[in-house]
């Protein structure tokens, strides 16, 4: 949904908007801050904005107090300012990728019936070998009969 036609949707409701230009995922609002739309979007648990695609609209969601519910749509999305961020953030984002790296490597290659970790060992599998073969006769069978 284009932010145009959301912001029609929403008035023609009778709905109040707040645009709000770009806010980052973990920003803190102040402690005065009195607009509804910048609270809701720094409130705990609002964070699932971050989680839509682009233009997507996410589920109406209730506000902590319960007294109204808010309606987000993510416009776009941008990679932080390298400048803004932290060692230790910086850091964490190093663990994160070097962990999923570690991950993709073991499942392809160390998992118990990967085909090198069978190759290298010289492992049997007789119940996969035997399906195979039942998979196989089922294959010539049917297209026997074709």
């Amino acid at each position: 949904m284009t932010a145009a036609a959301f912001e029609a949707a929403v008035r023609e409701a009778g709905r109040e908007f707040y645009d709000r230009e770009y806010f980052g995922r973990g920003e803190k609002a102040g402690d005065d801050v009195e607009d509804l739309g910048e609270k809701f979007i720094t409130a705990p648990g609002s964070f699932t904005v971050y989680t839509l695609e682009e233009g997507q609209v996410a589920a109406p969601t209730l506000t902590r107090e319960g007294d109204s519910v808010h309606l987000a749509r993510l416009d776009s999305t941008r990679a932080k300012d390298p400048k803004e961020l932290t060692p230790t953030v910086h850091n964490g984002y190093r663990s994160r990728v070097r962990g999923t790296a570690f991950q993709e490597i073991g499942a392809r290659l160390f998992r118990g019936d990967s085909a090198w970790m069978t190759e290298r060992l010289g492992l049997e599998w007789p119940t996969r070998e035997a399906r195979a073969a039942e998979d196989a006769a089922a294959a010539a069978a049917a297209e026997a009969a074709d």
